[in-house]
């Protein structure tokens, strides 16, 4: 070291060397867990032959999954806020523009209108007799 001056040290910084497995985690809730393990334990009972693994049977499900299931998995994520809105723009597109206060006043008077009729229907007639 001439003059005094300090040369910067570099640390080495240890290089993570992962091992790619090509297996990831996913999130799932206990239950899930729980059926999924459930599923693969009585897979796996068999007399010969490797374990199925989990990756396994979820790939061989989904390779079963219609688009049936899949129309009733998306409306089943629907709220009913997300239902009205559908609706409501199938209806705009069908009838034309109306604000939203208006056609939710259509849905009501539909829907007391249905009420009314199915209460007159299950109300037994009153007779009398003289």
């Amino acid at each position: 070291m001439k003059g005094g001056s300090v040369e910067p040290v570099q640390a080495e910084k240890k290089l993570k060397v992962s091992k790619s497995t090509g297996y990831s985690s996913i999130r799932v809730k206990k239950e899930t867990r729980r059926k999924i393990l459930q599923e693969l334990s009585r897979v796996n009972k068999k007399n010969y032959g490797k374990k199925v693994r989990v990756a396994a049977l979820i790939e061989h499900i989904l390779n079963k999954l219609t688009e049936t299931d899949i129309q009733l998995l998306q409306e089943g994520s629907l709220s009913n806020g997300d239902k009205f809105q559908r609706n409501y723009e199938k209806f705009v597109a069908q009838y034309g523009a109306i604000p939203k206060d208006e056609y939710l006043g259509l849905i009501l008077r539909a829907s007391q209108e249905t009420l009314l009729q199915e209460n007159v229907a299950t109300t037994p007639s009153m007779s009398v007799r003289g």
